[in-house]
Parts: structure tokens; C-alpha cells; sequence
């Protein structure tokens, strides 16, 4: 995959410069990597107290406003756009990834007034 629809994104280094050690070290990583995980515990979102209290402030204390919130990572966006709907909290909610595409422009489509757009420019 990297090799064909990515090549362009990379630099790549031939093979011939690495150590044969290389590959013994990255798995050894990789193993390490592993025992991590299967010590970690299944992820239990009830007990994920920063999005418990996102769940309340958004669906509680201002559950009858808008709410924009902002990301820099896309998995953290995915998973409270997940959490939040499986809350019911659907209506006035976007979640935004930093890196999509102009995130000003969403902010200015999402509350025109009080940030004194009326005109939009185009997508």
C-alpha cells in the first residue's frame, strides 16, 4: 500500500543501508509493544471521566445550544462523535478535526451571527 497509493508521501531509504540488526530489534519492539496491550483492560467509556463530563456539560448544562468542538486528532474525533451520539446528543453538535478543510469557514457556517458573517464565502 505504502508503496503504491503513499510513494509519493515518503522518502524512502534503500534497504541496503540498514544493519541486519535492524529487523531482529523492530520485532523485539514490536513484542514489547504487544505485552503493553494485553496488559492494558478493555476501554470502558463509562469510566472515561473526561468524556462523562463532556457528556454532561453538552447534554446538560447546554443541551439547548450549539456546540463545536475541535480536534486535532481524527480517532479522538470519531470516538466522541461515537460516544456522544450512542448518548443521544445529536442535535447542534460538530466535531472537527483540525487538519480538515477550512475549520474558520466551519465555525463562521455554524454561528454566523455571533461571529458577524452574514455573507459566506463559497465551498
Amino acid at each position: 500500500m505504502y508503496l503504491n497509493s503513499f510513494k509519493s508521501r515518503f522518502q524512502w531509504i534503500r534497504p541496503g543501508f540498514f544493519k541486519p540488526q535492524l529487523r531482529s530489534d523492530l520485532l523485539a519492539d514490536a513484542k514489547a509493544l504487544m505485552q503493553i496491550f494485553d496488559r492494558c483492560v478493555v476501554w470502558d467509556p463509562k469510566k472515561d471521566s473526561k468524556l462523562q463530563a463532556l457528556i454532561k456539560l453538552v447534554g446538560e448544562k447546554h443541551k439547548s445550544e450549539k456546540i463545536l468542538i475541535f480536534s486535532q486528532f481524527s480517532d479522538t474525533v470519531h470516538y466522541l462523535s461515537q460516544k456522544l451520539q450512542a448518548e443521544g446528543i445529536k442535535k447542534g453538535l460538530q466535531l472537527q478535526q483540525a487538519n480538515q478543510r477550512n475549520v474558520t469557514d466551519l465555525a463562521y457556517r455554524f454561528s454566523p451571527q455571533s461571529n458577524k458573517k452574514t455573507i459566506l464565502p463559497e465551498t
